[in-house]
């Protein structure tokens, strides 16, 4: 029983903290809002971002515990939790840096799914929120690079 909260809620505070550390120094103030944009506010998406934080400290949870033990999948899972941690640290919000680093969270959460749907189809419906969100949030990207594209031409 203590491993399934150690699993969920180790990533949920880790995901508050830097949400934390966002708002309190203000990492995102260099973030400008473009009109083309389709995100909600800030504060949802860090909120989107706990609840999926969440659902991979399920998903790595359930993988461990289908095997008991870490498997490739669980480390992946791992190492995209870490990955999806320090994602506004990385990317500084320069938006050509934020729609590389977007697409490559899109690809790897679809090879992590690929894994994950190998393993187990009923866990692999815990990725799908998570892929839909990356989707979105790579629309938008596309959308507003293109936006700022387009003015300096």
């Amino acid at each position: 029983m203590n491993l399934f909260f150690y699993n969920i809620f180790i990533p949920i505070i880790a995901g508050l903290i830097m949400n934390g550390i966002i708002y309190t120094f203000k990492l995102n103030k260099n973030l400008k809002i473009s009109d083309k944009s389709i995100l909600p506010p800030g504060y949802v998406v860090g909120s989107v971002w706990i609840i999926l934080l969440g659902l991979l400290g399920y998903v790595h949870y359930m993988l461990y515990n289908m095997y008991e033990g870490i498997t490739i999948t669980s480390i992946l899972v791992i190492i995209f939790i870490i990955f999806c941690i320090l994602y506004p640290v990385i990317v500084n919000y320069n938006p050509k840096i934020t729609l590389l680093m977007n697409l490559f969270s899109l690809v790897f959460a679809f090879v992590l799914g690929l894994f994950i749907i190998k393993e187990s189809t009923y866990v692999f419906l815990f990725i799908i929120p998570l892929l839909a969100w990356l989707i979105l949030v790579s629309i938008s990207d596309i959308l507003v690079c293109s936006d700022i594209t387009l003015k300096k031409t």
